[in-house]
């Protein structure tokens, strides 16, 4: 329905969502084929794109279901507990949980993101002249190395506007 009433830029950078476990578990996935297994359990929170994406990209695990109401350090305890296996995740956020708990608890980066999404800005539909500086100034400062830059300031999964992974299919 917003997409009815809004533009969106050109996208500033991408986002990754990525897989996380228990460290004394992280060898037995070398694959997102090894996570699609019905003796896995794959934390998620209901109505979510970590529910979405368990759904289409992990169909043969079970999910652990959290309410919508749940915060991220519950999705995430579930791992550290046992209770899932993997939890879905942005790498920052599950950085900094991961901290929080003794870091037991690691990102499986060598599969890369689970799933790559573009951040973009949203504007009013018609705002067409907005959108083309907006979009204008997008390209400047991401030819200018400054989106780059921003990025590497932070330990999230964010990338510029080339995406360095292509998602594991298997």
């Amino acid at each position: 329905n917003r997409l009815k009433t809004s533009l969106l830029s050109k996208p500033i950078f991408y986002s990754g969502v990525f897989t996380g476990t228990r460290d004394d578990k992280a060898t037995r996935f070398q694959s997102f084929n090894d996570i699609n297994q019905p003796d896995v359990t794959v934390s998620v929170i209901e109505g979510d794109i970590t529910e979405t994406i368990a759904m289409t990209r992990f169909p043969n695990a079970k999910h652990l279901k959290h309410a919508a109401i749940s915060d991220l350090s519950a999705h995430t305890q579930s791992v550290k507990t046992g209770k899932a296996d993997i939890v879905i995740q942005d790498l920052g956020v599950f950085l900094t949980l991961a901290e929080q708990s003794d870091n037991n608890l690691v990102p499986l980066k060598a599969l890369g993101p689970v799933e790559i999404f573009p951040e973009m800005l949203g504007l009013k539909k018609g705002e067409a002249e907005l959108k083309s500086l907006i979009d204008n100034t997008i390209d400047i400062i991401t030819a200018e190395g400054f989106v780059n830059k921003a990025l590497q300031t932070s330990p999230s999964s964010s990338y510029p506007n080339i995406i360095p992974y292509d998602l594991q299919t298997e």
